[in-house]
Order: C-alpha cells, then structure tokens, then sequence
C-alpha cells in the first residue's frame, strides 16, 4: 500500500520547467529537436516533427509552444500534461505511456483526449491515445 501511495504523490506533482536559454537548447539538442525557435517566454515553437517516442523521459521540462507538424511523446513515463505543446498543426500521439499506467493502477490507460484538449489545440488531424485516433 505504502508504494502505491508514492506513486500517486510522485505522479501527481506538477515539473519544474527549464528556465534558462542555454539550458532548453541543450535539452532539445540532446533529443535532435531540430528547426525549434526558443521565445521570449521560453517557450519553444518548432517547424516541423517533434519525436520524443522511447525515449524513457519521465517529463517534458519545457513549455512548447506551437508545433508545425507532428507531436509525438508516446511509450515513455510521462505522467502530466504540464510541458505539452499550446497547439499542434498535425496529429498528437501520447500512447502507452508506462507511468501513467502505474498511476491508473495498471489498467493500460494513457492519457485521454480530453486531457490533452484541455492543454493543447489539435488543429485538423487527430489525436491517438491508447489504440485510437480522435478528430
């Protein structure tokens, strides 16, 4: 009972985003973000794909801003939506995420369409959790 509690807690604490220029750039470099544009708020517009798939990251430690292509973050151990684009121009894929699952008590959820709504605009394409696509 006691694990199952800390991997509510752990879960449940929003991420401290990277604050700093160099830092964010070294963050996208390190995953070959490429053709990325760091705002005055710091956060980051990309033209083009976004692939963070098994990439075992457990957050997203910047805020994206606009993605002008694909987003995809699935089969990792994200647990929050917090660093998730603002909006995406193609599909979104965030499935079979492994902490979410242990969150959810192994019942081989990911995130929902609604969550990622509530933090992102889709526009024109879908969105895929767990086996489905969404428009």
């Amino acid at each position: 009972m006691y694990v199952k509690l800390m991997v509510i807690f752990m879960c449940s604490k929003s991420i401290k985003l990277l604050k700093e220029h160099k830092r964010i750039k070294d963050w996208l470099d390190t995953y070959q973000i490429k053709n990325y544009t760091i705002r005055e708020d710091l956060s980051v517009d990309v033209d083009g794909m976004v692939d963070l798939q098994y990439k075992g990251i457990k957050e997203i430690p910047i805020q994206f801003g606009k993605i002008i292509g694909t987003f995809i973050c699935s089969h990792n151990y994200i647990t929050s939506t917090d660093g998730f684009p603002r909006e995406v121009e193609q599909d979104f894929y965030a499935r079979y995420m492994i902490g979410i699952n242990q969150f959810r008590g192994g019942t081989g959820k990911s995130f929902t369409k609604d969550e990622i709504l509530k933090v992102c605009k889709v526009r024109e394409s879908y969105i895929f959790v767990n086996n489905y696509p969404y428009k």
